[in-house]
């Protein structure tokens, strides 16, 4: 262990913190886990959001009647790919915002406006039937999703103890499979649904866990 001169000029030793137990951390490790649901929320919404365009509810709003295909209706390739490509757009704009928003606010205040974004996101998207205003309402979650996301590896990465850091930075993995696990089974359940509920639904859902976050961050 090294030494160091102080600024008296006196002599001391460069100590770390000793390693702490799960057990010990475990408030540390709840709250991580609690915050990491946003990894829970993004995958959910990815796998909605491509469920949604092979839905019979989803169709007869925003598909065209195609008798010629099983589910009567067919989508434009054009609007698919954009829901996509506008999400992932708004995930890389989010995780720019956060720099900044990073520096001069608090780091809950990147789930405060990632809150914002989403229920704005998410009420566009229950309520439109405009492929544009959908749009509209993919690129705000996507922004929301990469304030949620990187605010979450930040967060986690600064206060797990050192020796667990590895191991709770890697929750996010779990949740995020847990996410997708989930939405899959949410959609399976609501995939014969012939109203606009059929999407609706589960667009609903998405609101929990912003819900969530804004509240106890």
């Amino acid at each position: 262990m090294g030494e160091f001169s102080g600024p008296t000029g006196g002599t001391g030793l460069i100590t770390t913190a000793p390693p702490r137990s799960a057990w010990e951390s475990r408030k540390c490790i709840t709250i991580c886990v609690l915050i990491a649901l946003s990894f829970f929320q993004f995958n959910m919404d990815t796998i909605f959001s491509n469920s949604f365009q092979a839905m019979p509810s989803f169709l007869a709003v925003f598909g065209f009647p195609d008798p010629s295909l099983p589910g009567g209706y067919g989508i434009d390739s054009e609007f698919q790919s954009l829901m996509t490509a506008l999400l992932q757009l708004g995930l890389a704009g989010g995780g720019l915002i956060q720099s900044p928003l990073s520096r001069w606010f608090p780091r809950r205040a990147s789930y405060w406006f990632g809150y914002i974004f989403s229920v704005i996101a998410i009420t566009i998207q229950i309520t439109t039937s405009s492929q544009g205003i959908v749009y509209l309402g993919r690129t705000f979650l996507g922004i929301a999703n990469g304030l949620y996301v990187s605010a979450t590896i930040l967060y986690i990465s600064e206060v797990a103890p050192a020796n667990l850091r590895g191991s709770m930075v890697t929750i996010y993995i779990f949740l995020q499979s847990c996410g997708g696990i989930f939405g899959a089974g949410f959609i399976y359940a609501f995939r014969n649904y012939t109203t606009r509920s059929g999407y609706q639904i589960p667009l609903g859902v998405l609101y929990i866990i912003p819900t969530f976050l804004f509240i106890f961050a």
